[in-house]
């Protein structure tokens, strides 16, 4: 079964709204180490390795509020505030792709959406990973 361009669309705009899908109120953006799987539970990239938990790195909540919806067909939105993890409290990793997932907790939930960086980040000890305004565009295709 496929679905309209329509369908897909209103999906996105609720996503980007934060409207609850069965029960969903808050989404997580993750840092992973590769490109995951479409399955929606390859967590198998994500910061655990090296001891990134361990040096601080936890999954950043998101809100509505921190989206503003560009244009649609395509349905565009782009960050309207700073994203920023904590400071790193040891050395992360290379991260290449992030994740927007339903829950907190690492390796756990459902993934809903996921891309490529521009440019891979290391990141070390006191940095602080983060998304300058309007730096994180996420678009549905």
């Amino acid at each position: 079964m496929a679905k309209t361009r329509i369908l897909s669309e209103q999906l996105f705009l609720n996503f980007l709204k934060n409207v609850p899908q069965a029960g969903q109120g808050t989404y997580y953006i993750l840092l992973l180490t590769g490109a995951p799987a479409d399955s929606g539970t390859d967590f198998t990239k994500e910061l655990t390795q090296g001891g990134s938990v361990g040096a601080g790195y936890a999954r950043l909540p998101i809100t509505a509020a921190q989206w503003t919806v560009l244009q649609a067909s395509p349905t565009t939105a782009k960050n309207n505030a700073l994203l920023a993890y904590p400071s790193a409290t040891g050395n992360w990793t290379t991260v290449t792709h992030f994740a927007i997932a339903t829950l907190a907790g690492i390796a756990t939930g459902n993934m809903i959406i996921f891309g490529a960086l521009t440019a891979s980040v290391t990141v070390l000890n006191t940095d602080t990973a983060q998304w300058a305004i309007s730096a994180l565009t996420l678009t549905e295709t």
